[in-house]
């Protein structure tokens, strides 16, 4: 049996469920900042999971190394900074964490020009245990899996601290909404893990 097969199953299975819900949720209402927002997000994590697939499929290594430094860390650099401002726009605190926002846009902005342009993000593909292709990270790739990170914990944050807030009895808020806020809180942690 193939041991990659189930990276190759998983990647579609990831790829499929965020075309989807990203095509739902922009459906449903895309006048509105955080369905845009949103299914901008599931956008990205369905290029990423695309290009996961074919990670694991191809065996041609100058398309896997295009396809890492184009699809899959191209799409992956703006997860974490996409789910962050869904986050806001779904709580509304996009003013009060905007100049983050946009510190944040320029950061990954900048890390997206380097990984396209050099090897200081990504500098190779080797064979690493049963990968015929492993990437060999650059010098700026720890740092930006630092902010990353950091991006993602931080929209963790402002959710927790709003769950806090809508289960408080002096706040009005719909149940739906308060339950909209768990789901997502419990989607990113099993998501991003």
């Amino acid at each position: 049996m193939d041991i990659l097969l189930f990276y190759k199953i998983s990647s579609l299975i990831n790829a499929l469920v965020a075309t989807v819900l990203g095509f739902i949720v922009y459906f449903r209402n895309k006048k509105e900042l955080v369905n845009r927002v949103f299914a901008l997000f599931f956008s990205l994590v369905a290029i990423w999971s695309y290009a996961s697939f074919f990670w694991f499929t191809v065996k041609n290594k100058d398309f896997i190394l295009f396809n890492f430094r184009i699809f899959l860390m191209g799409a992956s650099i703006f997860i974490a900074i996409l789910f962050f401002h869904s986050v806001l726009a779904l709580t509304n605190k996009i003013k009060e964490y905007k100049k983050f926002l946009i510190i944040g846009y320029a950061i990954f902005l900048f890390f997206l020009i380097v990984d396209c342009f050099t090897p200081l993000f990504l500098r190779n593909l080797r064979k690493e245990l049963f990968f015929d292709f492993w990437p060999e990270p650059g010098v700026l790739f720890h740092p930006y899996l630092v902010i990353w990170y950091f991006y993602f914990l931080a929209a963790l944050y402002v959710l927790i601290i709003e769950i806090k807030r809508a289960s408080n009895s002096n706040f009005k808020a719909s149940i739906s909404y308060k339950i909209q806020l768990k789901y997502i809180l419990i989607g990113a942690i099993i998501g991003f893990i």
